[in-house]
């Protein structure tokens, strides 16, 4: 004999023993941070010392500019302070002298008015060469484009001998990305949106290897409002020693 048990009761039993489905959204990969690198210097490239794929350290120089010029510039400024030193130590000295004969009035006002213009003259002077001589090292550094971070370069568009003309805008010779961290983006609907939190722990899978992330971000603005209006979510996780390419497709499940 059969016995059936109450539809009800059976639905209840069902829901019990089949786990609830987690949320899964497909996403794809893009860069957690991305530098195009540039330098506000106008010249010729000397040697480009990185090619697209290639892995950099933090400091690493990827271009460089014939600096010979902004150093010969380094040496003429470190000239003009050292003169500027001297001249504004005898102009100190003669303004100290100049307010003892005062004092003694042995010499008149005026006199000393224009030992004070003078001292000032000299201070100006000094502090003129100091700033040119501040700003020909920082012109000496920016001939060459260094790697802000460790990254993987994803595009180059420098060679040797290129000249390069900044006078009316800046030219973009390197493109890096950070390679320790990456994101991978999904667009959620609004009916999607309660299933997922900001700073929840999430599993990104990509060509079937699973990974630890954090939901970053999930808009608040549309990222696509047609036909179907959705939200981007923002998830960060780490690959150790994994090199992807932006575009590729994830799965980000909770």
């Amino acid at each position: 004999m059969k016995t059936f048990l109450p539809l009800p009761l059976l639905m209840l039993l069902t829901m019990i023993t089949l786990p609830l489905s987690a949320a899964e959204k497909e996403a794809i990969i893009d860069w957690s941070q991305r530098w195009t690198l540039a330098t506000p210097l106008s010249g010729i490239v000397k040697s480009v010392n990185v090619d697209v794929g290639d892995s950099v350290k933090k400091g690493q120089t990827l271009v460089s500019l014939d600096d010979r010029g902004y150093k010969a510039h380094v040496i003429r400024t470190n000239s003009a302070v050292s003169r500027a030193k001297e001249n504004f130590a005898e102009a100190k000295r003669e303004l100290e002298r100049g307010q003892e004969l005062f004092d003694r009035t042995a010499i008149s006002v005026h006199q000393l008015q224009l030992v004070k213009i003078d001292h000032a003259n000299s201070l100006a002077t000094l502090n003129g060469a100091q700033a040119e001589l501040t700003q020909a090292k920082l012109d000496l550094e920016y001939a060459q484009i260094k790697a802000p971070a460790n990254g993987l370069v994803i595009d180059v568009n420098a060679h040797p001998n290129q000249t390069i003309s900044n006078r009316l805008e800046v030219q973009p010779l390197v493109v890096m990305a950070a390679n320790d961290t990456w994101v991978a983006r999904a667009n959620l609907s609004i009916d999607e949106i309660n299933d997922w939190k900001t700073g929840q722990q999430v599993q990104v899978s990509v060509n079937g290897d699973n990974y630890t992330g954090t939901v970053k971000r999930i808009g608040f603005e549309p990222s696509v409002s047609k036909p179907k209006t959705l939200y981007e979510m923002e998830v960060e996780f780490s690959a150790a020693g994994k090199t992807f390419r932006k575009g590729q497709s994830a799965k980000i499940s909770s």
